[in-house]
């Protein structure tokens, strides 16, 4: 009897044995998923870190640049007559870190503004920084820029469209140490019975297409007459000079016409 227990124990050995491999091997691939899944979570916690990088280091007018096909500005009048005051200050409302925008802001919200202003913004970097507000608000337009060597500025004008809405347009630039500049110029359509100011993606379209080969380019919006002046710039570097194009974007009652100059 004895030995017969001792044949069964010694028969079953393997099995026993085989079961503790495969706990074990279990065991092991538990961890290397585990392995796998704390990988793959470090992996995606530095590309988010990465993105998060990319943005803070991203200059005002990029980001600018990046979303605001993407936002309506609602509730631009509240009410009130539509002009351009209001359609700056929903403009500076939604992009409010970008320096210009910030000093608009304040001149807007004071109420001793007038035709013709000095602001004073505070900057981390290169501390007080003088900004002249010029509003020509009978005209529709305001400009706002930094009086430094720096190339902050923001206009902004608007035209009354055929249809009873507004065409409202903005331009910024941005000088850098660098000597490097960037510009954006966007287009809105107000409509009054939304009192919404909508994204006019077609129309920047039209216009990148024309500025998009040259190096750099500079808007005029008008303060006096209805048409844009636009300047396209392309680099010497060998001779520090720039070849120049001009072209005239021509009202025509609901958007330009673009004429080569």
């Amino acid at each position: 009897m004895r030995r017969l227990f001792i044949l069964v124990a010694l028969a079953a050995l393997p099995f026993v044995l085989g079961a503790c491999g495969d706990k074990k091997a279990n065991q092991a691939k538990d961890a290397d998923d585990k392995s796998e899944a704390v990988e793959e979570r470090v992996d995606e916690e530095s590309e988010q870190q990465g993105d998060e990088q990319g943005d803070a280091d991203e200059s005002e007018i990029a980001a600018i640049r990046r979303s605001w096909a993407s936002h309506t500005l609602g509730g631009v009048t509240a009410g009130k007559k539509a002009g351009i005051e209001l359609f700056a200050r929903a403009f500076c409302r939604q992009y409010p870190s970008y320096k210009p925008n910030e000093a608009l802001t304040d001149y807007l919200d004071s109420a001793t503004r007038s035709g013709e202003l000095q602001v004073d913004m505070e900057d981390e970097d290169y501390g007080p920084i003088p900004f002249r507000v010029d509003n020509q608000q009978q005209k529709g337009y305001i400009s706002c820029g930094a009086l430094t060597q720096f190339d902050w500025l923001t206009d902004c004008c608007y035209w009354k469209r055929d249809n009873g809405h507004c065409l409202v347009a903005f331009w910024m630039s941005e000088g850098h140490e660098s000597g490097y500049e960037e510009q954006l110029l966007l287009f809105y359509d107000y409509d009054p019975d939304a009192d919404s100011m909508i994204p006019e993606k077609a129309l920047v379209k039209k216009v990148d297409k024309v500025v998009g080969d040259f190096d750099s380019y500079r808007a005029e919006l008008p303060a006096d007459g209805k048409d844009i002046i636009l300047y396209g710039y392309i680099t010497d570097e060998e001779n520090d000079s720039a070849e120049t194009t001009e072209f005239l974007l021509r009202w025509n009652g609901n958007d330009f016409n673009i004429e080569q100059q």
